[in-house]
């Protein structure tokens, strides 16, 4: 979001355009959010997703340029769950990170979410979520009290390798998109590391390798 010096709130407009939000499709998400931002009196309120395999914040309004999640004030507000300000030309620009539980599975998950975080004081605070600054091992006890015997899901790459490292993953969904992506973050990156053997669970035969086939599909 940015804002000038002159900011007024039209504290009825605003009601009424939080109320639309509530049906808001997807598409209308970006146009709806900067006429918030008018009634706030701030300049705009461009909204960003998070793509971690290319390592990209992705804004929905397409006029925007895509923002790195490593090196940008956007990225930092999302790596660590806090507001961000950033003061350029005499006006404030404020990056904040807004994680949304009813996003996982495409909102069919159910169930309570952690957040591990070097920053969870700054963080804001959502509902369902619950902010952790711990070990790995620490948080996987409370996830999986908190699970009550059900599945605990870890969709960290990073977390994930030091959970592989001291023998907590018990099982690994691997799902295959269709593309080559060329850049991004590695599944398990550890240099000088050791080789994870797996076991394959859906199949006759748990040593079997899977293979896959596809076509590349040139762009003209």
């Amino acid at each position: 979001m940015s804002a000038g010096s002159d900011a007024a709130v039209d504290e009825g407009r605003l009601e009424e355009l939080l109320v639309e939000a509530q049906t808001a499709l997807p598409f209308e998400l970006s146009d709806l959010a900067n006429r918030c931002a008018s009634a706030l009196g701030l300049d705009t309120a461009p909204i960003y997703v998070v793509d971690l395999q290319q390592r990209l914040l992705i804004p929905l309004d397409e006029t925007l340029e895509p923002l790195s999640v490593v090196d940008s004030s956007a990225g930092w507000a999302y790596r660590t769950i806090s507001p961000r300000v950033v003061d350029a030309d005499g006006a404030l620009t404020i990056w904040d990170a807004c994680p949304d539980p009813g996003m996982i599975y495409g909102g069919a998950w159910r169930g309570p979410l952690f957040v591990l975080t070097h920053h969870p004081y700054d963080a804001r605070p959502a509902e369902g979520v619950t902010f952790l600054s711990c070990d790995v091992t620490e948080a996987v006890r409370i996830g999986l009290e908190a699970a009550d015997g059900k599945n605990l899901e870890v969709f960290s790459p990073a977390i994930g390798r030091q959970l592989l490292e001291r023998g907590l993953i018990d099982e690994i969904d691997l799902h295959i998109a269709p593309v080559l992506l060329g850049d991004g973050i590695r599944l398990v990156d550890s240099p000088g590391g050791i080789p994870v053997r797996l076991e394959l669970l859906n199949g006759k035969d748990p040593s079997a390798a899977v293979n896959v086939r596809y076509h590349s599909i040139r762009s003209i």
